[in-house]
């Protein structure tokens, strides 16, 4: 499992089943779960007897109670103010700021492009994301500090995920080298929160709502426990608010870098429908092809390839009985390649997503965004941001693998490119 985490879970399910038992150490049960009926089990039938597991739990150290650690009253509070941040109301505004940030980023590449030089499209991805971050929820300009925000927070997140496999997890306050590196990043959080926050409070007052309404909850000058309780937040928003979207744009490109008939068939349709403007709300309706391509991509690459829970009480999972205490694994990456509920499930099909294909699916055997009173409360701002990115993207380039080493998945807590994404960018037009 440490050595090969997608290769493991696979093999586990194709060896073994849909519900499969093993054991770390000699006190740790851990079942894995890649059938529909089991998954729906867990977060759809009894999820009260389901908390957040081993993945979220270790890293809640680092991460502190924002919304995807907390549990309870406290996770139940931030879970309503989140809601409201990502009424469809509100989407109109968000939007507008995706697509002067896709087009800032844009600007970069037609410099890239003239020189002829690959680009690496998953590092530019998490940068664009960052921004339409800043622009939309924060109302602050991220753009300066973006660089070392995702530094930091990629040291703390290979901190979480190499406790996720140990034996034996240290505390944080053992200076062993791992820990001296995350704590570190830690300081370099605080500092970068703190400026957030200024800048926040120095801004107009139009814009970045959920930053203002999270300021006006915790006043941070009074209450030392609040002012922890606020950096939590912003930075589980800043983690969770910008790479999933990265992540998915990167492997999307992928994709479409080795498919050039789907390209341009996705190109054609951000032409006709866009032409030359920049896109709105209302075109997420009229681009149903690149939404099929970025619901394909979310399938064979789920940005959270793994939702992890612990059991409460005893219970029972596809006719397994399942002790309290026990932690539970739910296998998104191979559930989205099950043989017994995706065609060719390795391939590359957006199509299998049209309208009446996806309402003949069986429930569960998809879950990009989880499911249940936990899942994604951003479902929506991402896909909005995804397809009107990848829109704006293909209708500007084309397109090409550049030379180099095979492209590989790194699973941390979300799926990534490992070491990158470079391609090969020329002008569509």
């Amino acid at each position: 499992m440490r050595r090969d985490k997608l290769l493991f879970v696979s093999r586990a399910a194709r060896e073994f089943g849909g519900v499969v038992l093993f054991r770390m150490g000699p006190k740790r049960r851990l079942y894995l779960l890649s059938h529909p009926l089991a998954v729906r089990r867990v977060l759809q039938e009894n999820p009260r007897n389901y908390v957040k597991g081993i993945g979220l739990e270790q890293a809640r150290p680092a991460l502190g109670e924002g919304i995807l650690t907390s549990e309870g009253d406290l996770w139940a509070g931030q879970r309503e103010n989140l809601n409201k941040a990502f009424q469809h109301d509100k989407l109109a505004e968000y939007a507008d700021a995706m697509a002067a940030a896709v087009d800032a980023m844009l600007g970069r590449w037609r410099a890239a492009a003239r020189g002829g030089a690959p680009v690496d499209v998953a590092a530019e991805a998490v940068a664009m994301t960052l921004d339409v971050l800043g622009r939309s929820l924060f109302g602050v300009d991220l753009n300066g500090i973006g660089p070392r925000l995702t530094d930091a927070l990629d040291e703390v997140v290979h901190w979480s995920i190499r406790r996720m496999t140990a034996l034996a997890p240290l505390p944080l306050g053992v200076p062993t080298p791992g820990n001296l590196r995350c704590r570190r990043a830690l300081r370099e959080l605080d500092g970068l929160v703190d400026e957030v926050v200024r800048r926040r409070r120095e801004a107009p007052a139009s814009g970045g709502a959920l930053l203002s309404s999270l300021l006006g909850m915790r006043d941070e000058a009074g209450d030392p426990a609040a002012r922890r309780l606020l950096r939590s937040e912003i930075v589980t928003l800043l983690l969770a608010g910008h790479e999933t979207t990265a992540t998915t744009l990167a492997w999307a490109s992928h994709l479409l870098a080795a498919d050039p008939a789907t390209q341009q068939r996705l190109r054609a349709e951000a032409s006709a429908v866009l032409g030359e403007r920049l896109p709105t709300l209302p075109d997420l309706q009229r681009l149903p092809f690149t939404r099929m391509v970025v619901e394909e991509t979310l399938r064979l690459y789920p940005p959270v390839w793994m939702i992890t829970r612990r059991a409460i009480a005893d219970d029972l999972i596809g006719g397994y009985a399942v002790p309290a205490g026990s932690d539970i694994l739910i296998s998104v990456h191979t559930l989205h390649r099950h043989p017994d509920f995706w065609d060719a499930p390795e391939e590359f099909r957006p199509e299998r997503f049209a309208a009446e294909r996806s309402r003949a699916r069986p429930s569960h055997s998809y879950l990009p965004f989880s499911t249940g009173p936990r899942s994604c409360v951003g479902s929506g701002f991402a896909m909005l941001e995804a397809t009107l990115a990848l829109a704006m993207i293909v209708r500007a380039f084309r397109l090409s693998a550049a030379p180099g080493p095979p492209v590989e998945p790194e699973p941390l807590l979300t799926l990534r490119p490992r070491n990158g994404l470079r391609l090969i960018l020329e002008p569509a037009g």
